[in-house]
């Protein structure tokens, strides 16, 4: 069995790593991998930050949500556009016993709109 020499890191430093990724490419590199790091996307010591997309915030919750792969306590900064601010609003009224780590919002407007 090949170990990588990122597996070998203490899994506090793979956590601290993991907050400087936004949670799609977390997802992207890490999801399915191994037990390893699976079980670090499920960790109640994960805190990311999203981008949300289209379907992220619609309410209930979709499997093509973000939120279908990482828990919804693990979000500290959360971003969306002017477009969906919204859902954004909702989402947090919604989940917001759940949003322990969260202290960020923010909502993208362009210059141009």
């Amino acid at each position: 069995m090949f170990i990588s020499s990122i597996e070998l890191l203490p899994c506090e430093i793979l956590l601290q790593i993991f907050t400087y990724l936004e949670a799609s490419q977390l997802k992207r590199a890490f999801e399915n991998l191994n037990s390893l790091f699976e079980s670090l996307l499920h960790s109640p010591a994960l805190q990311v930050y999203v981008q949300a997309r289209k379907n992220d915030l619609a309410l209930p919750l979709s499997s093509s949500s973000t939120f279908a792969y990482l828990p919804i306590h693990s979000i500290r900064a959360l971003t969306a556009g002017r477009a969906r601010t919204g859902c954004l609003l909702r989402f947090v009224g919604a989940y917001i016993s759940d949003l322990v780590h969260l202290y960020s919002i923010t909502i993208r407007v362009s210059r141009h709109e």
